[in-house]
């Protein structure tokens, strides 16, 4: 088994404990999966590439969760609710991609505690530089994509991971979430705006150029043979 379905575990209120051994081939998990389990602890598989939103959803008891350095992607939501969950530990020296919705900054969760963190071990320690380059960009719901960053978001997606990480802040002028929002909204410098021409029009001409000349009508009369 390769897979664990969506919502497979979900409300299973008794269910304090999971194991994976260390052969187990799951490599992608449903959203709510584990949602509003009793789960305390927990070490997921090394094969794991996707942890999706809301996996560990309302999971009151939740102190813990340790990644695979396989993730490949993680998103936004996956431990809404958890108000006891302290850590998150990741692994790969490779920072997994932030999954968000447009318009709308990645969240490890809403409903967390204070003093929530992502610990960076194995493979990932001393990556932090990495780690905050990568994820500032989903921290502000703009796409690596799209070009660098605006000074003023630069700062504020940084310090979103910085401050998750437990690093220490960079100072400058603060960003107000909704900014952060309106601005993901806007197209990336240099886009261009789609260009919808009504059917059956032509196009305007270029600027300077003379319009063409209306089509002469005694052309077609000309054409015409003389009547007997």
């Amino acid at each position: 088994m390769d897979e664990l379905g969506m919502a497979v575990f979900s409300g299973c209120s008794s269910l304090a404990r999971v194991t994976f051994g260390a052969a187990c081939a799951i490599t992608e998990m449903g959203e709510s999966v584990f949602a509003g389990t009793a789960l305390e602890e927990v070490e997921l598989p090394a094969a794991l590439r996707t942890l999706p939103a809301e996996a560990f959803a309302d999971c009151p008891n939740l102190v813990s969760v340790s990644l695979p350095a396989s993730l490949e992607d993680l998103w936004t939501g996956a431990f809404n609710r958890c108000p006891s969950l302290a850590s998150v530990t990741v692994r790969g020296p490779v920072p997994p991609r932030l999954g968000f919705y447009w318009g709308s900054p990645f969240s490890f969760g809403e409903g967390l505690p204070e003093g929530f963190r992502v610990v960076l071990a194995g493979a990932a320690a001393g990556h932090e530089d990495e780690y905050v380059d990568a994820w500032k960009y989903s921290m502000v719901a703009r796409d690596a994509t799209q070009g660098p960053l605006p000074p003023d978001l630069e700062q504020a997606g940084s310090n979103a991971v910085r401050a998750v990480l437990g690093l220490a802040l960079v100072e400058g002028p603060a960003v107000e979430a909704e900014e952060l929002a309106a601005e993901a909204e806007r197209p990336a410098d240099g886009a261009a705006e789609p260009v919808v021409e009504a059917a059956g029009t032509e196009p305007p001409p270029a600027a300077g150029t003379e319009p063409p000349a209306a089509p002469d009508d005694r052309s077609s009369a000309e054409a015409l043979p003389e009547g007997d």
